[in-house]
């Protein structure tokens, strides 16, 4: 029986009571150091590759939003079910580059309108192009320039694209939840016919046409161009005094508009602002022209006022009093679909 039991346990490794000789422990630590060693570099590569994509992200987007704004946008164009397709047309057009060096020094002592522009040459890249094309120009476009330097583009842009016909997608604007702004010296039409010149510079009555229908309709085939061209066919282009106040109270219905004229009250403005029912107004000399201009009243919050200015940006993105408005405000009216 004794030796049945030997041969059982003989079968099993004899427990090791020996403590370990110096050599063991240290070819044991430094087993343990080493593994530790791979496993800790292999965390700091991972950590640093990390660091790497995130750094390359936030230098990508470095000129548009941050990496996390990006992500957040992502997620939340999924949930609710955004495509790149619907974001087609708000990114705003590259810049144009204009070559500077060209020779104007020609003009350098110009007493007139080239000489002014030339002193703008160190401001606005756009002065080499204007002025190295500046028979070529119509005067009114050069004097355009110099009273607006928004229009810069536009001018200097007049040679090339005078005579392209560009296609023109405003389902972008059309989805606005306000009052979209379009520039009646837009190039897309721009440089259209309209009465006694170009919609840049005489189209401000159609442009706000077109930014209301479309406001109100959603229809995109009346932009500024089109709009000026039906209404200069219609007769509401008065020659020597720009568009008839009739485009505005009886001409918009042909673009599913309809108008009621109102009487100059702060509250009865605000009233059908409230309504959700864009105002367009007749101005005379002060803020916004020497002589006569439309613009559309969009907003009303806490006393002042937002608008859009077809001849512009600068002023549509600053908010205005009653008191700083009513003075030029010479007819007004509010509009509705029909």
């Amino acid at each position: 029986m004794a030796n049945k039991t030997e041969r059982k346990h003989a079968r099993y490794p004899k427990i090791r009571k020996e403590p370990w000789s110096v050599l063991e422990a240290a070819v044991f630590a430094l087993a343990v150091v080493f593994a530790l060693m791979i496993t800790w570099n292999g965390v700091a590569a991972v950590v640093r590759s990390i660091q790497a994509d995130i750094e390359a992200q936030q230098a990508s987007d470095a000129e548009s939003e941050p990496y996390y704004l990006t992500f957040i946008r992502g997620v939340w164009d999924a949930a609710v079910g955004n495509t790149d397709e619907d974001s087609e047309g708000s990114e705003a057009a590259p810049e144009t580059e204009y070559d500077t060096t060209v020779d104007i020094s020609a003009y350098a002592n110009d007493t007139g309108y080239a000489g002014q522009l030339y002193q703008l040459k160190d401001e606005y890249d756009q002065v080499y192009t204007i002025l190295a094309h500046y028979d070529e120009i119509p005067e009114r476009l050069i004097r355009l320039a110099l009273n607006n330097h928004e229009t810069m583009d536009y001018v200097a842009q007049y040679v090339t694209l005078k005579d392209v016909t560009q296609t023109i997608d405003l389902s972008a604007e059309a989805k606005s939840e306000t009052v979209p702004l379009l520039l009646q010296w837009d190039t897309r039409w721009g440089y259209e016919t309209y009465g006694s010149g170009l919609v840049g510079y005489t189209g401000c009555g159609p442009t706000c046409i077109a930014m209301v229908a479309l406001y109100l309709t959603g229809d995109t085939d009346w932009d500024p161009g089109a709009v000026a061209a039906w209404a200069d066919s219609a007769g509401y282009y008065v020659e020597g005094s720009g568009t008839a106040w009739t485009l505005m109270s009886e001409g918009c219905e042909h673009f599913g508009i309809e108008a009621t004229e109102l009487t100059l009250s702060e509250s009865i403005v605000a009233e059908h602002i409230a309504a959700g029912e864009p105002i367009i107004c007749s101005v005379g000399p002060g803020d916004f022209t020497s002589d006569g201009h439309y613009i559309v009243l969009t907003g009303y919050e806490d006393g002042v006022f937002t608008l859009n200015d077809p001849n512009s940006r600068e002023r549509s993105s600053q908010t205005w009093t009653w008191s700083q408005l009513s003075g030029q405000i010479k007819n007004l009216w509010a509009y509705t679909v029909q």
